[in-house]
This record gives structure tokens, sequence and C-alpha cells, in this order.
């Protein structure tokens, strides 16, 4: 009996955590006339910091790869995105981006290997 609940509550875990890696993909935000992304001074700031471009931003967003335990697409002020992966530089970076009503913003970016002192409030 134990023996079959344990196989149960595994078999319960495993889907549960299928469950939470999938997320409906966030629509990419398209630069352009119509839609510009945004970059505030937060995220101009940490760029300068860790030594990411624009070029390097939209590298990892077209790779359309939302990390959705970082993500919050259910905020009701401005759904955020975690985009993650490799730049062509190599670096592993998480870029968040933030919808607010028609407007795509970059709020943060971070480089996952790197360990940066950054002064930007």
């Amino acid at each position: 009996m134990i023996k079959r609940l344990s196989r149960l509550f595994l078999l319960v875990l495993v889907i549960f955590l299928v469950a939470c890696e999938t997320t409906t993909p966030a629509p990419l935000p398209v630069t352009g006339t119509e839609h510009v992304l945004v970059y505030t001074k937060h995220a101009r700031c940490r760029m300068d910091c860790r030594h990411i471009t624009e070029i390097e931003i939209q590298e990892i967003i077209s790779a359309k790869s939302i990390n959705p335990r970082k993500s919050n697409p259910n905020d009701s002020r401005c759904p955020t995105y975690a985009y993650e992966g490799y730049s062509h530089e190599q670096q592993h970076l998480r870029i968040i981006i933030a919808k607010c009503d028609e407007v795509w913003k970059v709020v943060t970016c971070i480089d996952l290997g790197n360990e940066f002192s950054c002064n930007c409030h």
C-alpha cells in the first residue's frame, strides 16, 4: 500500500512539474514605427554595467525562450516576461520585459554567468 502511494505521489509530482514548465508564449515586442522597445533608465544602467548591447537584447528576445518561473504574465498593471538565452558573445542573459499598455519596456537585464557590482537605483 505504501509503495503504491509513493508511486502515485511521484506521478502527481511529475505532472505538476511539467505543468509548471509550460506557459503561453508572450507576444514578441516588435521594433518599428508602430511598436517600439523602450529601455528604462534602470535597464540602461544595468546594460552599461554588465556590458550588454541592444543587439544582444534583440538576440535574446528573438530566440523566444521565456522562463515561466521568472515571468508574471498575469500582472494586471504590466505583465512581465523573462527571456533567457546566450548572446553572440556567449553571455548567458535574462532580459525582463514589461508590456505596459501598448508599450514594451526593457525593465532590466541580468548576466546569469557573471556577478557585477552595479550602482543602479
